[in-house]
């Protein structure tokens, strides 16, 4: 069976690294390849690309060029992005504003061959309506507890002692707290080392505490679920370099005792002990009867991080490599020079990560690029038949 040339060139919709191969030559007693060494050509991926979601509406904006295709008010993808930023800063301002503590949001997004796509998702919370003034407090003759209330982030309180007092600062707002996931600031593949801490804020949860500024007569608890997981753990809250420390209980909640409020960030930086990596095949199909001329393939890629964590470790795993896994339809592409059949093989690789934070360990699997391998034989009589769509394991 007569064998044909063919050019392979990269075109994606959201842009991934590909290698495609062929059996080259004008016969099968001579093969060429296009850069005439050899049966192998590697395209590297050019463009990047990010998948923006919110959970109230948005006008989402970035930093660099990038094709933005706004879904609808909650949704909004950013391809095209050029390898020279690498660095990506994506906003997302609230459209209507009134009653939440965190109107626009900043997420810094690293991009690397590695990680062509990244999914990140924003969260913006409303203030909470459990709100006590600081009159109530001053005369109550017990401990006051408020909720935060009407935040996605859930089980967060505050524990006011009777009778405190505001003796410097505000003293007018009522007290309140809300607690929101801070905004994402994901890092590359390239950027995390077994043992060492990674190279981005710690910050994953936030308590906004009103009265903002104000100092108190006696020390207020800060209650936050956070996860059986991390049971016996010490944490850190901080604000503007003020940090106080405690361990987490056996229930999952941590106990802060604070004596001013501001926004109070949750820190958590656990440090990668194992890494390993695998692929599974997201698209395999054979007899693809192919035209002379610019020939196109399609199939279903992953896109995101797959995780069952939640509490703070869910948060962490959000905003340091993306959201929720989900999938995108990819289209590839290639230049034949005849008429003929191919064989389509495209493979996407994964990252599972294993994190510990002290007694504490939990794992994580980040999808990759794909690899395409496309084989194609003249003269033969191949069916016209659409590629198979797969949405693949994690192997985790």
């Amino acid at each position: 069976m007569k064998k044909m040339k063919f050019i392979s060139v990269a075109a994606a919709m959201f842009a991934a690294s590909a290698m495609l191969s062929s059996c080259f030559g004008g016969s099968s007693d001579d093969p060429v390849s296009p850069s005439g060494s050899g049966d192998v050509a590697k395209v590297a991926a050019e463009t990047f690309s990010i998948i923006a979601s919110s959970n109230k509406d948005v006008t989402f904006t970035i930093d660099v060029p990038a094709d933005t295709k706004i879904i609808d008010k909650k949704n909004a993808t950013f391809s095209n992005i050029s390898t020279v930023n690498t660095l990506v800063k994506i906003t997302a301002k609230m459209v209507d504003a009134t009653g939440y503590v965190n109107p626009t949001q900043v997420a810094i997004v690293s991009l690397s061959s590695a990680t062509p796509s990244v999914n990140i998702s924003f969260d913006f919370a409303e203030k909470s309506s459990d709100t006590k003034t600081q009159a109530y407090i001053q005369e109550s003759a017990t401990d006051v507890t408020i909720t935060s209330d009407k935040s996605t982030v859930t089980g967060t309180s505050m524990i006011i002692p009777a009778g405190t007092t505001v003796i410097k600062g505000n003293t007018t707002d009522e007290f309140s707290v809300t607690a929101f996931k801070a905004a994402p600031e994901t890092v590359t593949s390239d950027a995390i080392t077994i043992g060492l801490p990674l190279p981005t804020d710690p910050k994953v949860m936030v308590l906004s505490c009103t009265p903002s500024g104000a100092e108190f007569s006696d020390e207020v608890t800060l209650k936050v679920y956070v996860g059986t997981e991390l049971a016996g753990e010490t944490l850190t809250i901080e604000n503007n370099g003020d940090k106080v420390t405690a361990k987490v209980g056996a229930d999952g909640y941590v106990e802060f005792k604070v004596d001013h409020f501001s926004l109070w960030s949750i820190l958590f930086a656990p440090i990668a002990s194992k890494i390993t990596t695998g692929s599974v095949t997201v698209l395999n199909v054979t007899n693809y009867q192919v035209a002379e001329g610019v020939n196109t393939y399609s199939y279903t890629k992953n896109v995101g991080v797959k995780s069952t964590a939640t509490g703070l470790i869910g948060l962490f795993i959000s905003n340091t490599f993306g959201d929720k896994e989900t999938t995108i339809v990819e289209e590839g592409s290639f230049l034949a020079t005849e008429a003929g059949t191919a064989t389509i093989n495209v493979v996407q690789n994964y990252i599972t990560y294993t994190f510990g934070y002290g007694d504490a360990s939990f794992s994580l699997t980040v999808w990759d690029g794909t690899v395409s391998t496309i084989s194609i034989v003249g003269g033969g009589s191949g069916t016209n038949a659409d590629p198979q769509r797969h949405s693949g394991g994690s192997g985790n």
